[in-house]
């Protein structure tokens, strides 16, 4: 694939070696850190694991298998599996940059390609996750492959003199993987089956595309489904948890965020089921929770603003962990200046983002170009009403936030036709309006990033 031959290009050697020595300096801080939260979770539930229990459910609920399996690998090697891990999570997210890179060229040019990987290479979240137990930047680097692969299918599908087959099944299995680790993508493969058909060719072999990735992913997913009903005796695709979430969005009480300054904890007025098979809890709390939202129906249209608030709020888990004292004592002006650091780069990438993408659809490769926009925002939307049902925070949009740096990076270089907008009155009314839902989803959500506990 194009990605390999990427590595020699000049426009990524750069923002390459640059990203990968911002992250290893980071590291050191990184290394011995203490967990908190749900990080603790998967530390133990991965030495649940090395001791040969198996993937074993946690408070009540089972998480998909991929993350704690990744962390479990790294202790068949060594002891002290936790830095291992993380050492490489900083080469999975440079690999995460030459994919980005590979594809913004690919759809894009040169230049956006390379802009796009500098944002990332120095982006302050994604330089932190590297070092966190969380599974983020492993779902980051297969979710940017599965896009390409799938990317590749529907050129092979457009192009009858190119073998499709190996295309759409290894699309499959990359999205399959990336299920595995979170299965927020497995309810959008349909919506990527029909993407394949319109957007490339609206034929049989289009229509063959979508169907050898769906199936593909199934394929993916069954032997850990068999796996897990032999074992807990109960039927499920990838994990239990989504009863969990409803319930915690759709309650009488406000839904959770974990971010800094937001006092509203995970654990308020959960759980709700206490059946003995935790499979049976989560359909339980399904019930109860589409219940509530039957029974409360203003009330659940009236959170749906407020949770998405916290998902595209200014927070991060990088705040969070500096006020948390987590690398140790830090200056009160250190933490202040990477808070803002960490806040205006990700103002700056979304406001952007959606600048650039009044420009997006146009000069070469149109089509394709079209076609990635409406991937790209259908992936936006669809992750706005999974939070828009069950509740948000800033780690839950980090995903996406790579889909964007193109875009951002298309701002910038052509920001001398920004005044061009001035005589496009309905994109400018788009970016107006969306820009203004942006800065309200920071109101309340940006003072208490600033708020330090009394000592």
């Amino acid at each position: 694939m194009a990605v390999v031959r990427s590595f020699s290009d000049a426009g990524l050697l750069a923002p390459l070696l640059v990203g990968l020595g911002v992250r290893m300096v980071v590291l050191a801080f990184g290394l011995g850190m203490d967990c908190t939260h749900d990080e603790c979770a998967y530390a133990e539930l991965t030495r649940v694991l090395l001791d040969g229990h198996g993937v074993q459910p946690y408070g009540g609920h089972l998480w998909a298998p991929g993350y704690v399996s990744f962390l479990a690998l790294h202790g068949l090697v060594v002891e002290r599996f936790v830095d291992a891990a993380k050492l490489t999570q900083v080469l999975l997210s440079v690999a995460s940059l030459a994919l980005l890179y590979d594809l913004a060229r690919s759809i894009f040019d040169r230049r956006i390609a390379a802009l796009a990987a500098w944002i990332f290479a120095l982006y302050p979240t994604l330089i932190a996750f590297t070092h966190y137990l969380w599974p983020e930047t492993l779902y980051i680097v297969l979710l940017l492959l599965s896009l390409r692969l799938a990317l590749e299918a529907g050129r092979a599908a457009a192009d009858p003199g190119r073998a499709l087959v190996p295309w759409a099944v290894a699309a499959g299995v990359a999205l399959g993987a990336t299920c595995h680790v979170k299965p927020l993508p497995l309810y959008f493969v349909p919506v990527l089956a029909v993407w394949l058909f319109v957007f490339f060719g609206r034929n049989v072999r289009a229509v063959t595309a979508g169907l050898l990735v769906a199936g593909t992913v199934a394929l993916t997913l069954i032997p850990w489904t068999v796996h897990a009903y032999r074992q807990y005796g109960r039927a499920m695709i990838v994990e239990a948890t989504i009863g969990e979430n409803l319930w915690r969005g759709n309650n009488h009480f406000l839904p959770p965020n974990a971010d800094w300054g937001m006092p509203r904890p995970l654990e308020g007025g959960y759980p709700a089921c206490k059946d003995a098979n935790f499979v049976d809890q989560d359909r339980c709390n399904v019930g109860r929770a589409l219940g509530f939202v039957r029974g409360h129906p203003a009330l659940f249209l009236r959170r749906v603003p407020f949770k998405l608030a916290d998902l595209w709020g200014p927070n991060s888990f990088l705040i969070r962990h500096l006020h948390f004292g987590l690398y140790g004592e830090t200056p009160r002006v250190v933490v202040v200046a990477l808070s803002a650091l960490t806040v205006a780069s990700y103002a700056a990438v979304v406001v952007g983002a959606v600048l650039g993408l009044a420009f997006a659809v146009g000069g070469p490769n149109r089509s394709e170009r079209v076609a990635w926009v409406w991937l790209v925002m259908l992936l936006v939307l669809y992750y706005c009403a999974v939070h828009a049902l069950v509740f948000g925070m800033s780690r839950f949009r980090l995903p996406l936030m790579p889909l964007l740096f193109p875009f951002a990076a298309m701002a910038w270089t052509e920001r001398r036709r920004l005044g061009e907008l001035r005589q496009r009155p309905a994109a400018l009314a788009a970016i107006a309006t969306v820009l203004l839902l942006f800065a309200a989803s920071w109101s309340g959500r940006w003072a208490p990033i600033w708020e330090f506990p009394a000592r």
